[in-house]
């Protein structure tokens, strides 16, 4: 599976929850707790996430070509406020 020309590695998949936004807080979370830097989310644009302390722009609109090839992963989903979240490891 490729996104954004980029070759997918691994897919999580965080369950929607009762709660509104919590399947993007978990994904967030799980993503920090095991090393990574996460952006601004840009809906309906994906979010990207980088290894280690990086600051990335604001939002994935921000991103440059140049930059979108170097993010780790990019979460998204259809609505990350009622629907599941998945996040995609990039090769």
């Amino acid at each position: 599976m490729t996104l954004y020309n980029r070759p997918v590695k691994e897919k999580k998949v965080f369950p929607a929850q009762i709660v509104p936004f919590a399947a993007w807080y978990d994904a967030a979370q799980y993503l920090r707790e095991n090393g990574y830097n996460v952006g601004s989310r840009d809906f309906p644009n994906p979010t990207a996430f980088v290894a280690g302390k990086y600051q990335l722009p604001q939002k994935w609109s921000d991103l440059n070509a140049q930059h979108r090839a170097t993010v780790a992963g990019i979460v998204s989903s259809r609505d990350p406020k009622n629907c599941e979240v998945n996040v995609y490891f990039f090769e």
